[in-house]
């Protein structure tokens, strides 16, 4: 008899892409892409892709001499860089990931939410490009914030003001660290 992810005995639930157990995939996003950093040896290292905390099934494959990096960014602002060059499973930002490298061919995997934000970096490796691809569900935050009242365009007399409903806001965590609100 199955166990389901509620961990009851005959339950056929299953997570879903964002990890919620019966969940219909509304809590996250998928975000998938492709790159080929302009790297040289004037220009050696670049930014690929960033990967905000809490991202699942993080999959990232590079094929090409570029050498692929991985900068952890805990939610206390500690940062560690690791270069990946041999083939292993590793501890980055608090999150197991596992890396494979043959040839001129390099994936990354972390089936588990991030544990920290990843920036993901390729590393000049040879005078050929190297073209990264990318895929993680990226969960989706829900902010509220206020806003002021609109100013009378004329003597208001008495009556009301309209105050517009806050605007409900759809931001990662990473987003909202580069928003300032007054």
């Amino acid at each position: 008899m199955e166990v389901g992810c509620d961990h009851q005995l005959g339950s056929r639930l299953k997570e879903d892409n964002c990890g919620v157990c019966g969940g219909d995939g509304t809590t996250c996003r998928l975000v998938r892409g492709q790159g080929s950093p302009q790297l040289s040896p004037n220009q050696s290292v670049q930014t690929v892709v960033e990967v905000p905390v809490g991202s699942r099934s993080l999959r990232i494959s590079a094929k090409g001499p570029g050498i692929m990096m991985i900068e952890s960014v805990s939610v206390l602002g500690r940062r560690e860089e690791t270069a990946l060059v041999s083939s292993g499973s590793f501890t980055l930002g608090n999150t197991s990931v596992d890396f494979h490298r043959v040839s001129d061919k390099q994936t990354l995997k972390a089936l588990q939410p991030l544990g920290a934000d990843y920036i993901i970096k390729m590393k000049f490796g040879g005078p050929k490009d190297t073209t990264v691809q990318f895929l993680f569900y990226q969960p989706i935050s829900f902010h509220w914030r206020e806003t002021d009242f609109f100013p009378c365009s004329v003597t208001c007399g008495g009556a009301f003001q309209d105050c517009p409903a806050p605007r409900f806001l759809y931001l990662s965590q990473m987003e909202m660290d580069t928003i300032t609100f007054n």
